[in-house]
């Protein structure tokens, strides 16, 4: 029985034997490869070499099929803090000790090196703004040793890439403008060339956003304090960088909401302007309103219930002043002779109401703007019908001056001819223009309402006419463009 047993233990211990022989047979090539990799994580790149050496050709091809996911694993404990710099510098020195594509290397501690230069270059940015003189000067010596390995181009190209990244941030307040200055003098401190350069032009940008987001804070200020218009036209000269979209953003919705509640705020104060009696500060601002809402206002029922009967007249006459006027020429005495031969020369561009006769209601003359600074000016004169309640067209006058009673001095109808000793004097009744005395010159020869006469008749009627005149002539009375011409009309 002892026998059998010895015999047992003696079979069973050889099977054992036979299978670690076989195990070690089976498993020693991976316990090799294993090696290799153990070699490549202690960084010793010898002991990498040889045992990549000592092993069999499919091995070495299994290890060169493995290798480039083995480095990403690697680099990847570094990007993780998993390993230090001179930790992964030496594995890779070792991956490069076997590595047939000879790229391996290349490819990952370049990103590696990028890497580790991005976060010195955070790291004295963020000692910069933290005012940390220490850790700057730690983060400086690294920076020296990187910049030894990395290339001039590449320190460039990153430093180009952080200046994008740190700018957009500032564009979108993420960090403040004094960080971004920080930044920027840091690349300029740390470069010569192309990132050099662009340190500045993001230092030129930099202010450029600084200063009309200032212009953007002032219009707030404006819109907070009910002053619609201003904070529009500051909204309106902003012009932002392509690349800030917040500001974009913020400026579109402050002039849309001083654009919305200016309508209602506007409208409420031109109301109690009317409600006050200040005739002048509610036409001002009607035209601001109208300057900056267009049609999107209405203010003609406030117009209505501010004007006289005859500031609606004028305003309607207005509205198609040039067709009444040609239509009215067309049945005046020197109208055909106007419209064929003068019209494009005295085609009004102006209006002037002047009360000749003192009833309050004043006359409204048209002209054209030029020829203000003649001896006289060719006026078409409207007289208002006050019981039609509309603006009429009665005449056709070249005024010279206006007068201290119910007359205009003129010059006498001559539409090839100016002399200045020439004068007629042109009487209102209140509801028609006529001609009364007039002096002429014509070839040397002194005229009197028509008639030949001598010097002293002539010069004697001319003292005559020229002693009705005041100081008022057509351009220092107070005139409107046809186009301004409702709130002129409205605050007279």
């Amino acid at each position: 029985m002892k026998k059998t047993w010895r015999n047992i233990i003696i079979v069973s211990f050889v099977l054992v034997l036979i299978e670690v022989v076989v195990t070690m047979i089976l498993f020693k090539p991976y316990y090799d490869a294993h090696k290799v990799y153990q070699s490549i994580e202690e960084g010793n790149w010898i002991e990498t070499q040889e045992g990549y050496n000592n092993l069999s050709t499919n091995q070495q091809n299994r290890v060169q099929e493995h290798l480039p996911d083995y480095a990403k694993w690697l680099a990847n404990q570094y990007v993780e803090g998993n390993m230090a710099y001179e930790d992964i510098a030496a594995s890779f020195d070792a991956v490069n000790a076997i590595d047939e594509s000879e790229s391996l290397y290349s490819t990952y501690m370049y990103d590696i090196s990028k890497n580790e230069y991005v976060n010195v270059i955070n790291g004295m940015y963020n000692a910069t703004n933290t005012f940390n003189t220490t850790a700057e000067y730690e983060y400086r010596q690294t920076l020296n040793a990187i910049n030894h390995r990395l290339g001039y181009d590449m320190r460039e190209e990153i430093l180009v890439n952080m200046l994008n990244i740190e700018y957009g941030k500032f564009l979108n307040e993420e960090i403040t403008v004094d960080s971004m200055k920080n930044f920027y003098n840091l690349v300029i401190a740390n470069s010569y060339y192309t990132a050099y350069d662009y340190a500045y032009v993001i230092s030129n940008n930099v202010d450029c956003v600084v200063a009309y987001r200032s212009v953007y804070e002032n219009a707030v200020v404006n819109y907070e304090e009910n002053k619609y218009f201003e904070a529009m036209e500051l909204c309106e000269i902003i012009v932002t960088a392509p690349e800030d979209g917040l500001y974009q953003q913020k400026i579109s919705e402050l002039y849309a909401s001083a654009y919305e509640e200016g309508k209602a705020y506007y409208e409420d104060a031109i109301k109690d302007y009317v409600a006050k009696g200040d005739k002048d500060s509610a036409v001002e601002l009607m035209a601001e309103v109208e300057k900056f809402y267009g049609d999107d206002v209405d203010l003609t029922y406030i117009k209505e219930d501010m004007a006289d009967d005859w500031q609606l007249a004028a305003m309607d006459l207005l509205k198609d002043w040039e067709t009444n006027l040609k239509d009215e020429l067309d049945d005046f005495s020197t109208g055909e002779y106007i419209l064929e031969n003068k019209y494009n020369t005295l085609k009004p561009d102006s209006v002037l109401l002047y009360d000749v006769d003192g009833n309050i209601i004043p006359e409204l003359f048209l002209f054209k703007e030029s020829r203000v600074n003649n001896e006289y000016v060719e006026c078409f004169v409207y007289v208002y019908n006050e019981d039609e309640k509309i603006y009429e067209f009665d005449d056709y006058i070249n005024v010279k001056n206006f007068c201290k009673d119910s007359n205009i001095v003129a010059f006498p109808y001559a539409f090839e001819r100016a002399t200045g000793d020439e004068c007629m004097l042109v009487s209102f009744d209140g509801e028609d223009f006529y001609d009364g005395n007039m002096c002429q010159l014509i070839n040397d020869v002194h005229y009197v309402n028509g008639a030949e006469t001598d010097d002293l008749e002539y010069l004697e009627t001319q003292t005559e006419i020229l002693s009705h005149i005041n100081e008022r002539t057509v351009g220092n009375s107070g005139y409107s463009s046809l186009e301004t011409s409702e709130g002129y009309i409205l605050a007279y």
